[in-house]
């Protein structure tokens, strides 16, 4: 597994576009699913390649945050997990309200 993009450690404010990849080294039973957590929280799960989101940063107070994914297998393994570093900039100081 790994964050292709946006690069660890880099400053990020907006909707900041992710895109993730996964090889497998041998047989290659393929992907049943990737999913991604921030700061250990579920953040979202995709089911098709190409793995990319848009990750709406401004809806999180800004500060360190730590985005990880991971993939599960057709075969039932899961792979190593792949995590970066982001520092979100918003000027966000407390989570924002939910409008629901």
């Amino acid at each position: 597994m790994c964050i292709a993009s946006p690069a660890s450690g880099a400053a990020v404010s907006g909707d900041q576009p992710v895109a993730l990849t996964a090889s497998v080294s041998g047989t290659d039973p393929g992907i049943r699913r990737v999913s991604v957590t921030l700061d250990g929280a579920d953040l979202i799960t995709d089911f098709e390649a190409p793995f990319a989101f848009t990750l709406p940063t401004a809806r999180f107070p800004d500060g360190r945050r730590r985005l990880t994914a991971t993939a599960l297998l057709r075969d039932g393994t899961t792979t190593a997990a792949a995590s970066i570093p982001l520092y979100f900039r918003n000027g966000v100081r407390q989570p924002p309200a939910n409008p629901l």
